[in-house]
């Protein structure tokens, strides 16, 4: 009973807290407090969107970064692929722009626009070498041709065949790679151009001519070139002659600021020189490497020193005299092909000082091609006559004079030029060389002082004495024969008191008919070795510079024409029919001997036997050519000579018999050249002189111990 109390009243207890909550809620606001509860609700109710929005989202998300996994993955096959093709066309681009340098110089000839259009798809087309060339005039306007151009991309290129034209190809098949050319077409106009040659040595003359750098009339010239730099014997490479000048005393510096007197001026050097000799330029071109090392070495002393352009001087290729060889000629197109393609690159000039003599022109210059290549032809039309000649001239003589015969009836100035022009060579690119100094000589007899009088060759070799400033024997500067002049000359020869004298050279007059004749002609301009020479401190009187300042005054208003391109590369290649290569003549037969004298000599002396008259001992071995030998008296033979002509030092023999005849060995081959009327062959001077100064016993001894 007492548990039944005890649970009742925990019940009544229980009631009077509900009354009394109940109470307690009479007064809640129970509007507001919904009110509050269905806002909170309905916040729920947003978050619970948002969340599920949220949630979304981030499932779109995940299927996204998926999906780009697969796409990032895709693209990355994709470049990798690209990368290999891209690989692929820099190879094919790198073969092809190759190619258009290999082909550039045979492709000159044929048109002159070339664009690449299309190669066989497979791989193995770039090793054939087979594309289709769209080739023009011009421009776009006058692409009027399509052929098909075959050539062998792994030799130099130097023939090229061109076919039929070919179908149209669509631009859509024009490949990246386009060399354009000069392709002008029509005829335009340039300045005829005035090349001063400053020889670099001049500094080191007596005063008041020692010419140095800043002396050069930056505003008279529109090329100066620095006159020399040479090549090692070694490495091929280009070397200093004169490095105190060159490099310490800042030669070449100093030089190339010339530009900041005259922006327009060109600035160049020339290699090699007549005191550089051949053999080394010989040796140089006959190897692929030599020449590659020689031609990098040009373009760092190009690039170094910022020059215009680069001038070939190598006196000459293939000159038997000059240590030259036979494969010199096609040697040197090769030096002067390669030089192109490379310049081609920084858009620098190249040039060639030239001879005009034709058996200069046979031993060494393919003077058709070279004629493409070269911007400039620098001749050098003067010392065509001198002390070997054995008589006194003017030694640039502008025409031929009927007292010019033999092998000086076409060694002047207009035949040399039109012996260049007969070859090939553009008139337009021919810059004549003009002397700024004179050749003096020693005359046999005062009495005897016109042109063409014989000289005292056993005198000093007959030439002149030597200038007080230049410092040569038989040459004279301008200012030192114009000195004279005032003093001695009369009509350009002078007296003295022991001695009689005479020197051609030119002056204002003289240069004044060649120019008119320069530009008459239609020639590219004048050439002048060398400024240095001029006098240039006005001590005869005519001015500072007064032959420099006359060609310059008469070529700054010329006009010279420069043909269309096509003009020049359509026609084909000159084949004159007087233009033959020299070849053993029919009256000579050759034959291998084997006989050696016992007599030692020297090894520049030849050995010559004539049969029956013999009395050595053989002890070594020589090659020699068979010749019949003409009696001097009645021309018949007297038996067999036989005429050793392979020692490369060898290059005249005296004849045994004739004392007007003599042999000049051309590359190993006897050949027999007969002297001018009123001369005999001297074997000392090696050179044909007047009967008085020979003496008779003398003109076929082969050794100088055997002279009396």
């Amino acid at each position: 009973m007492e548990d039944m109390f005890e649970s009742m009243e925990a019940k009544v207890k229980q009631f009077t807290y509900h009354l009394e909550s109940l109470a307690s809620v009479r007064d809640f606001d129970f509007d507001s407090a919904f009110k509050d509860l269905k806002e909170k609700l309905d916040e729920l109710e947003k978050l619970e969107k948002e969340k599920k929005k949220i949630a979304l989202d981030n499932e779109n998300i995940l299927r996204g970064i998926a999906k780009s996994d697969d796409v990032m993955e895709s693209n990355q096959r994709n470049i990798q692929s690209l990368e290999t093709d891209i690989q692929r066309l820099e190879r094919k681009s790198r073969e092809e722009s190759k190619i258009a340098s290999k082909i550039k110089n045979a492709i000159d000839s044929l048109g002159v626009r070339i664009e690449i259009l299309s190669s066989e798809d497979d791989e193995n087309a770039l090793n054939r070498g087979s594309f289709v060339l769209k080739l023009s005039k011009v421009n776009p306007e006058c692409m009027d041709k399509w052929y098909k151009i075959q050539f062998d991309i792994t030799d130099n290129v130097s023939v090229v065949t061109k076919t039929e034209p070919v179908d149209l190809l669509d631009e859509a098949d024009i490949a990246t790679l386009k060399y354009s050319m000069n392709c002008d077409t029509e005829d335009k106009a340039v300045q005829a151009k005035v090349v001063c040659y400053y020889s670099a040595w001049a500094n080191y003359r007596a005063k008041p001519f020692n010419y140095d750098i800043e002396d050069i009339p930056a505003d008279l010239c529109t090329h100066v070139i620095y006159s020399f730099v040479g090549i090692s014997n070694k490495t091929y490479e280009i070397t200093y002659i004169d490095p105190e000048y060159d490099l310490t005393k800042k030669g070449f510096e100093r030089f190339i600021a010339l530009k900041e007197k005259n922006k327009d001026l060109k600035v160049m050097v020339a290699v090699g020189g007549w005191a550089e000799g051949g053999q080394k330029y010989s040796e140089m071109v006959a190897e692929a490497g030599r020449r590659q090392n020689f031609i990098k070495s040009v373009v760092q002393l190009m690039q170094k020193y910022k020059l215009d352009g680069f001038d070939l001087d190598w006196e000459y290729p293939g000159a038997s005299d000059r240590q030259g060889r036979y494969t010199d000629k096609e040697n040197f197109l090769k030096l002067v092909k390669e030089l192109r393609i490379e310049f081609d690159k920084h858009n620098w000039l190249l040039t060639a000082a030239v001879p005009i003599a034709k058996f200069r022109l046979q031993e060494g210059y393919e003077v058709y091609e070279l004629g493409l290549l070269l911007d400039h032809i620098h001749i050098m039309s003067y010392d065509l006559r001198g002390s070997w000649a054995g008589f006194a001239d003017v030694h640039s003589p502008l025409f031929k004079r009927s007292f010019d015969e033999w092998g000086y009836e076409k060694l002047n100035v207009n035949d040399g030029l039109q012996l260049w022009m007969d070859l090939g060579a553009p008139k337009h690119k021919l810059i004549v060389g003009v002397p700024f100094y004179g050749r003096s000589f020693t005359l046999g007899s005062k009495d005897q002082n016109g042109l063409h009088s014989g000289i005292k060759k056993w005198e000093g070799g007959g030439g002149g004495a030597a200038g007080k400033y230049t410092n040569e024997s038989g040459i004279l500067a301008y200012y030192e024969a114009s000195e004279l002049f005032g003093q001695y000359f009369i009509a350009r020869w002078f007296i003295g008191l022991f001695i009689a004298g005479w020197v051609g050279y030119e002056d204002e007059h003289s240069l004044k008919i060649k120019m008119d004749y320069i530009r008459e002609r239609g020639f590219g301009g004048g050439m002048i070795w060398a400024i240095d020479l001029d006098d240039f401190v006005n001590a005869c009187g005519g001015g500072k510079n007064p032959l420099l300042n006359l060609v310059y005054n008469e070529m700054k208003d010329v006009k010279v024409t420069v043909p269309d391109r096509s003009k020049l590369t359509t026609t084909a290649k000159p084949q004159p029919t007087w233009w033959t290569p020299w070849s053993p003549s029919s009256t000579l037969s050759t034959t291998i001997s084997s006989t050696v004298s016992s007599t030692q000599g020297s090894s520049q002396t030849p050995n010559i036997v004539t049969d029956g008259s013999s009395s050595t001992t053989t002890t070594t071995t020589t090659t020699t050519t068979t010749i019949k030998p003409m009696d001097s008296e009645n021309k018949k033979p007297t038996g067999e000579v036989r005429v050793a002509c392979m020692d490369a030092k060898v290059d005249f023999v005296p004849h045994p018999n004739d004392c007007t005849q003599y042999y000049w060995c051309v590359h190993g081959e006897p050949v027999t050249l007969k002297c001018p009327p009123a001369t005999m062959w001297d074997p000392r001077a090696k050179r044909c002189d007047w009967e008085y100064n020979v003496h008779r016993d003398n003109c076929n001894r082969l050794r100088y111990d055997q002279f009396v």
